[in-house]
């Protein structure tokens, strides 16, 4: 080669470089395919695995086999001691077989149907139970509190019928009481050798039906089970004992109405409890190339585990719930490796195991991170994406915002029109550990019909590959574009902002009727989940009677801060509240503004009552109910009365000491009083000790009047005064913000949030003030009507 040839070489070499790079962008890339994801399922969900119950033969096998391709793919382990495994222990409880239920009655004998009419709870015993049925309502032992449903009743060796849930629905005084945890431990503790659990029918918030134990409360040969209508309904045939009437008797004159039934069970199951059973979670990862980003993660993840065996035999499969979430995080780690991907930031791929048994794979690693949750910035959880009608549900752009916009501007409109973007919130699958921790988390579901949830029928052929192309083609995109943004992607306090958002904010400054009607959204906006809203004088526009009035403005709230197109509903039952803020809506909960509005008339209380209204504000010398030089007036201690009777909540403001003492005299139920203080420092009415102690007694509510400028320290100071007194559960808010609906400035609440947790308040605690002390309050007042059920002659 001559000097000329040499010469040319650093020219040639350096164009190839040039060439190279310049072109590779345009290199085919490899895309995500559906049908590729699909083959994964057919492999996870086979009749082999046995159902992939964690814990169990086919579990294992199923994260083993998701490891080994992990490693095909070229992955890099993420696991423990370079592995692709993170180990953990579960409590694993299983339900093997031979489950029976019998009922022995003096005229008949009959066997019920498993699933049917009863379940086996999880963490029941095993083994075989028989003996005489002892009813003992509520199951409460507690002397202390005059109420003993055992006394007088000899248990021992037999098997205990109790009705879920607390006498009067009041989950204040019985908290542990109203748990099935503390009445397994007191059936125990008596003799009993079994317990079946009915569903409080009275019971309006549906979580609370559901028997849930404690790994703890398993005890190896102590059957516990719940039974369904058919059951109960046999069992109290011809003992001349209805539970409508019996659980009416019991709530009303808080006496306990336990007795021996004459009825005979047999129980039998097989279990298999152990609390070490040894799993795993599988991880891999692409490791960031930015030298500081790719400290930070962005987790892409779902639940590998199914349901296992029936005790009927039948293999749940779980193909769609969820081989199809798996199979995504599968079907994207291979593709980005294929595709040579070398993103800013780091991409974690988990498959993590015992979902159904309670989160525990997700719960575990956010727990024990492999790389910190403050450092991570984005988890994605697939669950249940391969079948509906063609779009991705995508939920929880409510408690990420932020991160939510910059999702939106990474996808085209032709995948912005597949999204359908959902308020999103914990619960139900593995994005919920990451939530709780502050991490923006989302939840991905295929939107339409999925007729085979957690039933054996859930097979891979059912699956529909289009639709896991989709979810896999907008998941690539949004994580790609993510772990490339130059920008900060973590926020400030980020726990502080999921607690402020998962509380159920109640602003107790109410609203004129006129204010709310004229701009619902404005409410969703500022993030009010309930919100107080008040029909006044100054609202009517002189109808005939104030009868008309009041029907007139009633249905006008009805008919203007209700329905589909808008973005709130009034609400009459505390129960209502849960379902609008999932949409999200506002809880407008109408009220009455003062006294004049029904100039004092009883019958036009009950009315209003009747339509709707479910508070009304007292205090204001009214010379009707209330007067400054007479104080509480006999038609006040009338209306008072009538209140307690409907059920209509009492809220007190701008009183004065005299009428504080006699509304709680005379008031049998918990009453609201609101723009208080109990200190010196601070904005409101000041409340002495002993009225402090006469409020909390009776459960009620005191809400501390919060200015937008008050100092915070000083602020809490109050808090901490009531909590030595009687602790948080009588503890609310009243803002006093400057804009006229008392809206404008929430972040006050948020800055009371952040200095709530500095000062070591836990989330349980912050939730309570924010709003779950009044929703409490709201249950105990305004709960529905106590109504016989069609159909259900017990």
């Amino acid at each position: 080669m001559g000097v000329r040839d040499m010469r040319r070489r650093p020219f040639l070499f350096a164009l190839l470089v040039i060439l190279s790079l310049s072109v590779s962008p345009l290199i085919a890339q490899h895309k995500v395919d559906g049908k590729s994801a699909h083959s994964f399922i057919k492999y996870l969900a086979a009749d082999s695995l046995q159902g992939r119950k964690s814990g169990l033969a086919g579990g294992e096998k199923a994260a083993e086999w998701i490891a080994q391709k992990f490693k095909e793919f070229g992955l890099e382990p993420a696991g423990d001691k370079g592995t692709y495994f993170q180990h953990f222990t579960v409590s694993f409880f299983n339900i093997d077989g031979g489950v029976a239920l019998k009922v022995i009655s003096p005229v008949k004998a009959r066997e019920f149907v498993y699933r049917e009419d009863y379940r086996v709870a999880r963490y029941s015993g095993g083994g075989k139970a028989a003996g005489e049925l002892v009813f003992v309502g509520y199951g409460i032992s507690e002397p202390d509190k005059e109420f003993d449903e055992y006394q007088g009743i000899d248990v021992k060796g037999k098997v205990v019928l109790i009705l879920s849930g607390a006498p009067q629905n009041d989950y204040t005084r019985w908290k542990e009481e109203s748990t099935p945890s503390y009445k397994v431990k007191t059936a125990v503790a008596r003799g009993a050798k079994g317990v079946l659990f009915f569903p409080n029918p009275r019971e309006t918030d549906r979580r609370r039906r559901y028997i849930r134990l404690d790994k703890e409360d398993y005890r190896t040969n102590f059957l516990v089970f719940s039974i369904e209508d058919r059951v109960l309904n046999f069992i109290l045939k011809g003992t001349g004992k209805r539970l409508s009437l019996l659980q009416e008797e019991i709530d009303k004159e808080l006496k306990p109405k336990s007795f021996p039934t004459g009825r005979k069970t047999e129980l039998k199951a097989r279990i298999t409890f152990d609390p070490k059973r040894k799993t795993k979670n599988v991880l891999g990862k692409i490791t960031g190339t930015h030298p500081e980003l790719k400290e930070q993660v962005i987790v892409l993840g779902a639940h590998m585990d199914a349901q296992g065996v029936s005790v009927d035999k039948e293999v749940y499969n779980g193909a769609d719930d969820n081989a199809s979430g798996t199979a995504v995080v599968m079907e994207i780690a291979r593709v980005m490796k294929l595709n040579d991907l070398r993103p800013k930031r780091t991409i974690l791929f988990a498959a993590w195991a015992a979902e159904e048994q309670g989160l525990l794979g997700s719960r575990h690693y956010a727990e024990h991170p492999v790389f910190p949750v403050e450092k991570t910035v984005l988890n994605l959880n697939m669950d249940m994406v391969g079948l509906g009608d063609g779009k991705v549900r995508f939920s929880g752009y409510y408690f990420a915002p932020e991160m939510w916009k910059d999702i939106t501007t990474t996808l085209s409109q032709q995948e912005l029109d597949m999204v359908v973007p959902n308020r999103g919130g914990p619960g139900g699958s593995d994005h919920t550990p990451f939530l709780t921790r502050g991490v923006p988390a989302f939840f991905l579901f295929s939107t339409g019909s999925h007729p085979d949830y957690h039933q054996p029928e859930d097979d891979s052929h059912l699956i529909k590959p289009e639709i896991l192309g989709l979810t896999c083609q907008v998941v690539y995109g949004v994580t790609e574009a993510i772990a490339d943004m130059e920008k900060e992607l973590i926020i400030a306090d980020r726990l502080p902002r999921y607690l402020y958002r998962i509380a159920n904010l109640v602003n107790l400054r109410s609203v004129a009727l006129d204010d709310a009607i004229g701009q619902p959204e404005k409410f969703v906006d500022m993030g009010i989940d309930i919100q107080l809203t008040e029909i006044n004088v100054s609202t009517f526009n002189q109808p005939p009677s104030i009868g008309d009035m009041l029907i007139h403005q009633i249905d006008s709230a009805f008919q203007k801060l209700s329905g589909k197109e808008v973005k709130g509903a009034v609400v009459t039952e505390p129960n209502q509240v849960s379902s609008n803020v999932r949409v999200p809506k506002t809880s407008f909960l109408l009220g009455i503004g003062e006294v004049p509005v029904i100039k004092g008339d009883l019958a036009t209380l009950r009315m209003a009552h009747k339509m709707g209204a479910r508070f009304l504000t007292l205090g204001k010398c009214d010379k009707v109910w209330v007067c400054a030089e007479k104080g509480l007036l006999e038609e006040g201690k009338k209306a008072i009365h009538t209140m307690n009777e409907i059920g209509m909540l009492i809220k007190l403001q701008d009183f004065s000491p005299r009428i504080l003492k006699e509304v709680l005299a005379e008031s049998k139920e918990p009453i609201l009083v609101s723009k208080a203080k109990v200190l010196d420092e601070g904005q409101g009415t000041k409340i002495d000790e002993e009225d402090v102690k006469a409020i909390t007694e009776k459960k009620g509510i005191i809400a501390l009047a919060l200015g937008p400028d008050d100092d915070l320290e000083v602020f809490i100071k109050q808090i901490e005064y009531l909590k030595k007194i009687e602790g948080l559960n009588s503890i609310a808010i009243y803002p006093l913000w400057r804009d006229g609906t008392g809206i404008e400035d929430v972040d006050q609440l948020f800055r009371l949030t952040i200095a709530l947790k500095e000062k070591g308040y836990d989330d349980e605690e912050i939730e309570k003030i924010l709003g779950g002390n009044f929703l409490q309050l709201l249950q105990k007042i305004i709960a529905p009507p106590r109504v016989e059920m069609a159909g259900r002659p017990f």
